[in-house]
Order: C-alpha cells, then sequence, then structure tokens
C-alpha cells in the first residue's frame, strides 16, 4: 500500500517538521551527495525527492522530514548555503508550513 501524506501525518498547510530544500546549478558530480549527506548527518530522512538536468542544468527538490534532527532548520539552512557555495550551486531550504502558506492563491 502506498502511504499518502495524511498517512504520514501530514497536514494540508504542511508540518513545521519538514523542510522542502531546492537546488539549481550547473550539472556536476556530487550535488546530490553534498545535499543529502547533511541531512544523514542531522539524523533526517528523505520523504521525497525529485532531480533533474536540462541542457547541464541541474534542478532539484527533496522534502525532509527533520523531526529526529540535532539540528535546527535554521541550522541546516546555514549548512546548506555553505555547501551549496562549496559546490557552486545555489540551495534554498524553507519549512514546509512556511512554503504552504507562501504560495497559497
Amino acid at each position: 500500500m502506498r502511504e499518502t501524506s495524511a498517512s504520514l501525518g501530514a497536514t494540508h498547510e504542511g508540518s513545521s517538521d519538514r523542510l522542502i530544500i531546492s537546488v539549481f546549478g550547473v550539472d556536476h558530480p556530487g550535488i546530490v551527495a553534498g545535499v543529502s549527506q547533511i541531512l544523514a548527518d542531522a539524523g533526517c530522512s528523505i520523504v521525497d525527492i525529485n532531480q533533474t538536468v536540462v541542457q547541464g542544468k541541474f534542478a532539484m527538490v527533496i522534502i525532509a522530514n527533520t523531526s529526529r534532527s540535532q539540528a535546527s532548520a535554521s541550522e541546516l539552512k546555514e549548512r546548506f548555503r555553505t555547501e551549496g557555495e562549496q559546490l557552486g550551486v545555489r540551495v534554498y531550504a524553507q519549512r514546509e508550513d512556511l512554503f504552504n502558506a507562501m504560495h497559497r492563491i
């Protein structure tokens, strides 16, 4: 049986225990590894991930569960920013509930 958002404990408004991480830049080896290693080191789990490469441009979105994280959302954002600089890509992270509130019509 496939788990739905509801069965995973998400509300319609989103969860403060989830981060939406977006990554953009020129494609090269190590981007997925660098970003996902930050999550693993912090004790976060990846709920969903999607990535694509279009004409050499890399884009990825990760939804991560941070409920067991040893790091705060602010600490994770700073780690992603630093890793993005080292990888030469832009990494944006935002709590799911805030992301959803900003994108409501």
